[in-house]
């Protein structure tokens, strides 16, 4: 018997337990997905099971996940007859535990297998195919008995790569931080064009990747809305003929949600399965997130529902280049406390939980937070509205040179050119800094 005829085998017993006892031990699959089957057929079959049972909180009911099958399905099978031959069928033993462990298993495999061919036939990097694996074997070994253990090895990349020098690491979870209104939406959409384009801001906030497809996530603004911004903003650097309209895709609904609360206690929402689909699916290099808050049902003054909510997003963009948008509180009006660590909406759980923080707060782009190696916090950029020939604002700002602007950075700039500074008690100029 070959291996896919037994995986079938055994994904067909454990569907005709799951009959037999009535679905009562449904909740011990939580760690097997739909995906994870090989056989088509028993695929839809678990989907429509998860879909009454879980997504719609229906009794585990033969009828309703018939009709369920003959409502979605694209299959013209005899639902009915396919759901009685699992009925009809007497697995080996009830225990749904091993059946769930190795049809896991077999997926891991095959999904192993499928990225070292992609390897082989040139579809993907050597550093790519390093991520999926690292990620394969992370999504599958997060029980305590089955944790991966790693030798240190120096030869192992230590540089952090980035999409845009300083502001925007690759393969991490960058936040953004602004008032209602401040133009990040607009800021976040020009960061996307200039990564399209591969087209630097200046000789100072340099591209460091080229991106082929960007994925704009909101439950706040409609589609209408974004889709207009990055029309505006692709008619204003004259970008028409060289923007596809495939390279961006934008999900606007209020299902857009990744974490919520159970008990107090921080899980993924109804609608995380799907969403994560829709990404893999889609599998952009770009994410953005509008917004933090939207997002995610949780308490973010609570620094362990923030941190697990994170990582119920980073779980969903599975380790992708992500651009998480986020709240300055009303506080943050007064410009001193913007300047403090008290101006983004739960602070000290953000700035402590996530490793780099951007905000926006008048017109300046600061880097608020990070643990980036080579990147230093508090440096900024300024923000101008971008002027047409004619005098007109047009859609868009200009971001300047990288600033420097505590006391100290200073200090290191006037020993190193000899710049004259206002002596003035608690005060300072800012100066450029160019790294």
């Amino acid at each position: 018997m070959d291996n896919f005829t037994n995986i079938k085998i055994i994904e067909k017993s454990l569907l005709s337990a799951l009959f037999v006892e009535n679905g009562a031990n449904l909740e011990k699959l939580e760690t097997l997905e739909i995906d994870d089957f090989y056989d088509s057929t028993y695929r839809q079959i678990y989907q429509s099971i998860i879909d009454v049972c879980l997504r719609d909180d229906e009794p585990f009911d033969v009828a309703l996940i018939v009709e369920n099958l003959k409502n979605n399905s694209k299959d013209s099978k005899d639902w009915y007859a396919e759901v009685a031959e699992l009925i009809d069928f007497t697995p080996t033993f009830f225990s749904i535990e091993i059946y769930a462990k190795k049809i896991k298993e077999e997926s891991t495999k095959r999904r192993r297998l499928c990225v070292i061919n992609d390897f082989k036939n040139n579809k993907v990097t050597y550093l790519e195919l390093k991520q999926i694996l690292d990620n394969i074997d992370y999504s599958n070994n997060n029980d305590d008995d089955n944790l991966c253990v790693y030798d240190f090895d120096y030869n192992l990349d230590d540089e952090q790569e980035w999409l845009i020098d300083y502001l925007l690491p690759a393969q991490e979870i960058t936040t953004l931080a602004g008032l209602g209104a401040s133009g990040k939406t607009t800021l976040v959409a020009q960061l996307a064009l200039h990564l399209l384009l591969n087209k630097d801001f200046n000789e100072d906030i340099k591209v460091c990747k080229k991106i082929e497809k960007v994925l704009y996530l909101t439950g706040e603004a409609s589609r209408k809305q974004v889709n207009n911004i990055f029309k505006k903003l692709i008619n204003t650097i004259n970008a028409k003929d060289k923007i596809n309209k495939e390279q961006i895709k934008i999900i606007a609904s209020d299902n857009v949600i990744f974490a919520t609360t159970q008990y107090s206690k921080v899980v993924k929402s109804q609608f995380f399965d799907k969403l994560k689909r829709q990404i893999d699916k889609i599998n952009p290099d770009f994410v953005i997130i509008d917004s933090f808050m939207s997002t995610n049902s949780i308490n973010f003054l609570d620094g362990t529902q923030v941190q697990d909510a994170f990582r119920i997003i980073k779980d969903a963009t599975s380790n992708r280049t992500a651009l998480l948008l986020h709240h300055m509180s009303g506080q943050a009006y007064n410009e001193k406390l913007a300047k403090d660590d008290k101006g983004v909406f739960g602070s000290v759980n953000i700035l402590n939980k996530l490793r780099h923080v951007l905000t926006l707060f008048n017109n300046k782009l600061l880097i608020k937070k990070t643990n980036m190696e080579y990147v230093y916090k508090d440096k900024y950029c300024n923000l101008t509205p971008l002027i047409s020939k004619d005098g007109r604002y047009v859609s868009g700002v200009h971001l300047s040179k990288i600033y420097a602007s505590t006391k100290d950075e200073i200090n290191k700039l006037v020993e190193q050119s000899k710049i004259e500074t206002k002596k003035t008690a608690g005060r300072h100029r800012e100066k450029e800094f160019s790294l």
